[in-house]
Formats: structure tokens, C-alpha cells, sequence
């Protein structure tokens, strides 16, 4: 066991992930209070021990942060606030891996009240965020560039793009990175 854990942190904590050398964990959090709604703490980690040590916290302007990923190139996490519709992007500091949101988040990810899922081209400065739902009860998949100095978000001309089929869930690009594929938790398909 692991001195200091299991931790506790806000509300209905979310899927967490280390940066890209992995010496810090980031935790995303909804804190419903005041108006802070949704948060991420950072952790420096211990690499003999395991211990963890509160770097501090930053909020991701919106409500139900999860599936935070890094990009291709470590210098930027992202974060959908999945109740929110929106995605927070933050530069992560070289030296002690602490986050600083970028100009403009969050970015609008389609005119929605639920985000599903998240992918991030593992070569390219893309990302791929879905949405649960939209009216006419279809779900979209919205797709940006990343930009390689600041971080901020662009639409990709053409998205956001109709799924097809109900919830779409966590998007997933395959090894050669040509394709996306979601699915569609409400329709089966």
C-alpha cells in the first residue's frame, strides 16, 4: 500500500493520466462549489515509493472533466468537460509538469450539453471529441488542429460530423492513423 492513498478530491473524479515522462499524475474532479465547477490536481510522483505530492489544482471552466490526454508532442493535455460541451486544453510546464490553461479555453466542441469521448493523433496535431448527443438525436463528431506553439484549438473544415447513431462514445484511431472509428453506445451500431 501506498502511503497518502486512496485519495479524495472533489466529486465524481475522473480518469487520470500521467505526463509524458511520467513523473506527474493529473486527476480531473467536478468541485460543485462556488464557481469552480471542474478541476484537475496534479500530483508529483515518487518513482521508488509511489507517494504522491499536491502540485496544486487548475479548473477546466466547465463541469465533468475526464479523459485527459496528452498530445503527440507532451507539451499540451486536453480535457473534455463532458457536461459541459466543451474542451479544455493546458500547456503543461517542461519542468515540473504543472498545467496552464491556453488562450481560449475551453473550445466549443458542438452545440451540446454532453461530450462522450476523446482521441488524439498519435503523429499529427489533431483531436477527435464526440458528442453524446445533439438535437435531432444524433450524435457529431468534432474534429481540430492543434496548435503546435500555443495549443489552441481550429475546427477542421467539414466537422463537426454526423455519427450516424446515438451516443457515440470514445473515438479510436487505428495504428496507421488513416482512420477514426466510434461507436455509438444508443444505437448498437
Amino acid at each position: 500500500e501506498i502511503p497518502g492513498l486512496p485519495l479524495t478530491r472533489g466529486n465524481d473524479m475522473g480518469t487520470p493520466a500521467f505526463n509524458s515522462a511520467n513523473t506527474v499524475l493529473y486527476v480531473p474532479y467536478d468541485e460543485f462549489s462556488g464557481d469552480q465547477l471542474g478541476s484537475i490536481a496534479m500530483y508529483s510522483v515518487n518513482a521508488p515509493s509511489g507517494v504522491l505530492t499536491p502540485l496544486g489544482t487548475v479548473t477546466t471552466t466547465g463541469s465533468g472533466p475526464d479523459a485527459p490526454t496528452i498530445d503527440s508532442s507532451g507539451k499540451f493535455l486536453l480535457t473534455l468537460n463532458t457536461l459541459s460541451g466543451t474542451l479544455a486544453v493546458f500547456m503543461i510546464d517542461g519542468t515540473n509538469g504543472t498545467l496552464a490553461a491556453v488562450a481560449g479555453s475551453p473550445f466549443a466542441v458542438v452545440t451540446t450539453d454532453a461530450s462522450g469521448g476523446l482521441a488524439v493523433h498519435r503523429d499529427k496535431n489533431f483531436v477527435y471529441a464526440t458528442s453524446f448527443s445533439v438535437p435531432a438525436s444524433r450524435s457529431q463528431i468534432s474534429g481540430f488542429t492543434i496548435n503546435p506553439t500555443t495549443g489552441g484549438l481550429t475546427a477542421i473544415p467539414g466537422t463537426p460530423l454526423n455519427s450516424d447513431g446515438l451516443q457515440a462514445r470514445q473515438p479510436a484511431i487505428d495504428p496507421t492513423g488513416k482512420f477514426l472509428y466510434v461507436a455509438n453506445q444508443g444505437s448498437d451500431n
